[in-house]
Order: C-alpha cells, then structure tokens, then sequence
C-alpha cells in the first residue's frame, strides 16, 4: 500500500469558477423552503429525523449552476481536471459516497490522490466540446432533473456550432432519450459523442455546472426549464392528453408494487388512465404527461415525468418503509404541489429501498382522501 500511494500525487478539488472562465452572468438565488410532505405508512425510524429536519429548514445552498470554458482540459467519466490537473470541486456530483474512482483516491475534504498512470493516454482529443454527462445519468429521472436542464444556460451562454456533446454510452434506449431531448435545445445528433471510460483532453471544453445536489436539493431553474420544454413539445402532438394519470412500473425494475392490480384497479376505477412510460418515446412521454393534474406511481424514474406538467400538478408515490422521501418531494415543491407519499411494508428488509413491498389499501384510501382533496 505505502509503495501504491508513493508513485501517485496529490491533487485538490476547487471550484469552477477558480478553474475556468465563466460564460454567463452570475445570479442569485433565493432560498427555497419545502412544503411539508403528507406520508402514510411504515417508515423505516432512523428516517424520521431526517425529515422533520428538512421541513422546517429553507434551503439557503441552491447551486447557482454557471456555464466555464475550460482550457487544455482533461475529462473521464464525468470528471473534470483542469489544466494543473486540479479537480473540477462540482463534477464530483453523486460520487459522495465514493472513496476510490476512475484513478481517484478521497483524501479528507477536497484532498485527492491521482494515479498517473491512469491518465497518461489519451483516448480521444477534441479542439471544442461540452461536458453534459456525469454520474448516474444513465438513469432516466437523473437525466431528465440532473442532466437536462443544464442545457438552458450552457445555450444561452455559448453558441453550438462546432461543439461536440459529451454524453454517457449506454443502452440504446437511453441513448435514444439523449438525442431526443437533446434535439429540442439544438443539438443535432451527429454532434453527440457517447463515452465510456476514454480519457478525453479538450483545448476547449465548456461546462455547465449542476443544478443539484443530490438528493434533496435542485435550482427551481429545472422545473422552470422543463415545463418550457413540455410546452414546446407538446405543441406537436394532436389529441387530449390524460389529466389523471396511473404509472405502471416497468416489469423487472426494482421496488415491484406486489399488489399492483389492486392498486391499478382502484385508480382506474376512479378515471386515471394507465401509463407505461417505458412504453413510450421521450416525445410522447413529455406529451402524455403535459397537461396532468394527478400523477401516481412507484418512486423511480418514470415518476420523473410529473416535472413535464403544469405547475401545481398533484404528485402521490409509493415506496417501500425504507426509502426516504427526499428526490420527489423536492421536485413536488418546485412545482408548487403538495407531496404525497404511501410506504409499505418490504417483502424482503434486507434489500432496503429497493424492496419489493405491498401497499395498504386502507391507507391507500385515506391518503387518497387527502390527494385529492389537495
């Protein structure tokens, strides 16, 4: 171990703007203060604290995001180095809990050890590209809140001719969501570039910070942003979109609703309409859930589409006693709804929030009551 740590260097994470120069103008953001969330049912003790922290606490660190031109960049995996090799502090987004990454070891604060052997290549070399991808955004909802919405100021700030998009090689699926909702902010689909592990320099790269810190906190930029978005796409699409709407979760996906016909059956027989999102292109996705006033379904990342309607749209979940509420309430409260949320209790406890679980129909009707009584 001590030969390992000798042959690699310490490096610091700093902040963007120490990094690079900034594109747009910089903007104050107000604190945010969370609606105080409706939940029935078990939940798991240890996260009962945490949320009543959370009620009653503004939000006084939204990210202010900002778009940088870096020079004589180095980029892998959604990290940014600069060209002293200081670590971009804000492309650390969702790798909180990683101790040892793409030739990183986490020291105390913002102190790293680099492996230089790691990155002594150079997979690929661009004269001017924007960094989109980061951690986790090869899931649809991170994509959709975390990714996305980046584009609006990166747009704003810097023209697009000539960029190569850096986005994340995935599954052809999602790699579809990419150049689909990429396209409604200009980007043409021979300007993407899908990545995996290369280690990329750049004599140019542009960076749109996040807008969140993951899970609880996002800019109200995003909801601003996507309901735009929502606007602009469903205005080609002909037809009546549901106001009511039911999700069904995708077969094999985790936290399976065990009593999911049930569930189903009491909503349609209150005129939801059954949606499966995964069914769906991302176009058709934004238009099914434009105009929405209801939205329900399982915690995961279809539930994300409810960002896509109009402001104050009504949100209710379902998730087993072991997931926090957290990611979804605060989307809820940037679009001005109120959050409601139905845990059940897991098939298995041991596979904590991605437990199987059933839901309570007597609870299900008295969080129903308050729902729609909203």
């Amino acid at each position: 171990m001590t030969e390992v740590i000798a042959h690699r260097v310490p490096i610091k994470a700093r902040p963007a703007h120490e990094l690079a120069r900034r594109l747009d103008e910089p903007s104050a953001l107000a604190p945010y203060r969370r609606r105080r969330p409706n939940i029935f049912g078990p939940v798991a003790e240890a996260l009962v604290n945490q949320r009543r922290w959370y009620e009653v606490t503004a939000e006084s660190h939204t990210p202010e995001g900002g778009v940088y031109l870096f020079e004589n960049a180095v980029t892998c995996e959604g990290l940014l180095f600069a060209a002293d090799w200081s670590l971009t502090r804000e492309s650390l987004i969702n790798r909180q809990h990683e101790n040892a990454f793409v030739g990183l070891t986490r020291g105390a604060g913002d102190d790293f050890l680099l492996d230089p052997a790691r990155f002594e290549r150079r997979d690929l070399t661009f004269e001017r590209c924007a960094l989109i991808r980061q951690q986790w955004d090869p899931n649809y909802g991170h994509w959709i809140v975390e990714g996305l919405p980046r584009m609006a100021p990166l747009l704003a700030a810097a023209a697009l001719d000539g960029v190569v998009f850096l986005v994340t090689n995935t599954s052809a699926a999602m790699m579809k969501v990419y150049r689909d909702s990429l396209k409604w902010f200009g980007v043409k689909p021979e300007q993407l570039r899908f990545v995996g592990s290369e280690i990329i320099a750049a004599r140019q790269l542009i960076y749109p910070a996040p807008l969140t810190i993951q899970p609880w906190v996002k800019s109200p930029r995003i909801a601003a942003t996507l309901e735009q978005l929502s606007q602009r796409v469903a205005a080609t699409f002909t037809g009546v979109a549901p106001k009511k709407i039911f999700i069904r979760r995708a077969p094999g996906s985790r936290r399976q609703l065990l009593n999911q016909d049930e569930v189903r059956d009491f909503f349609l027989e209150r005129d939801y309409v059954e949606v499966a999102p995964y069914e769906l292109t991302f176009d058709q996705q934004v238009a099914v859930f434009h105009g929405a006033t209801h939205v329900v379904g399982v915690l995961g990342a279809e539930c994300t589409n409810f960002a896509f309607s109009p402001p104050g749209v009504r949100f209710l979940g379902f998730a087993p006693e072991a997931m926090q509420d957290d990611f979804f309430w605060d989307l809820a409260s940037h679009k001005g709804s109120e959050y409601f949320c139905v845990h059940g209790a897991p098939k298995d406890p041991a596979d904590g929030m991605n437990a199987s679980f059933s839901v309570d129909l007597s609870l299900l009707r008295e969080a129903f009551a308050a729902f729609e009584g909203a």
